[in-house]
């Protein structure tokens, strides 16, 4: 079990605006979800996102391992996913190169609550490939502020564990603090970009299973 991610100095309780909730991210992310992806060509494009609890790297350590995976219609399933050692950084909001790249499709032909809507619900893993080349970056739009939360929350916490050297496989449980909002002020409201990094030191509260 992994206790308590992401209020990160919050006083917690409810407010008008919303409150804080812990909740079990683990199901959410091995049941899969649709996420818009801002590929390195082309358009951005929805794509189902899940947690693999057994994939297989063909092409290194043949154990069963936890990867993050999603579907393409043209690409191999080994060219499609993300084993959780490789995941190096968490980012939150629009901050990569690869999005910046993609501006146009926040430009002026967005309102500022679409485009406020967006940068909400961006976020960008940073991973080494298995071909242990430069660090590349999955820039991922969730659906709500709410699923980025548990998504990128719950990958950091996985990969934290993974990368300490232990085995992801065996968390029953992941639990993390997202705020479920009541009335979002989009006019008054600020959004911080926060990066969550793998170097930091895990509180003491994280437990290995």
């Amino acid at each position: 079990r992994i206790d308590h991610l992401g209020r990160r100095g919050s006083t917690g309780g409810a407010t008008k605006s919303g409150h804080w909730e812990t909740v079990d991210a683990l199901p959410f992310l091995t049941k899969g979800a649709s996420m818009i992806k801002y590929g390195r060509s082309g358009s951005p494009h929805m794509r189902t996102f899940w947690l693999e609890r057994n994939f297989v790297d063909l092409s290194g350590d043949p154990r069963p391992q936890m990867a993050l995976c999603w579907t393409s219609p043209v690409k191999d399933v080994q060219e499609t996913a993300v084993l959780l050692t490789h995941i190096r950084q968490v980012l939150l909001g629009r901050q990569t190169e690869n999005f910046l790249r993609h501006e146009s499709s926040f430009g002026p032909g967005m309102s500022a609550r679409a485009e406020m809507e967006a940068s909400e619900c961006a976020f960008s893993v940073v991973y080494t490939p298995t071909d242990g080349g430069l660090d590349r970056t999955l820039d991922l739009v969730a659906c709500s502020s709410v699923q980025r939360s548990l998504w990128a929350l719950g990958l950091l916490t996985l990969a934290r564990l993974a990368n300490a050297g232990h085995d992801p496989t065996a968390a029953f449980e992941v639990l993390v603090d997202v705020w479920l909002p009541v009335d979002k002020s989009y006019k008054t409201k600020q959004y911080q970009f926060v990066q969550l990094d793998l170097e930091k030191t895990p509180s003491s509260n994280e437990r290995a299973p």
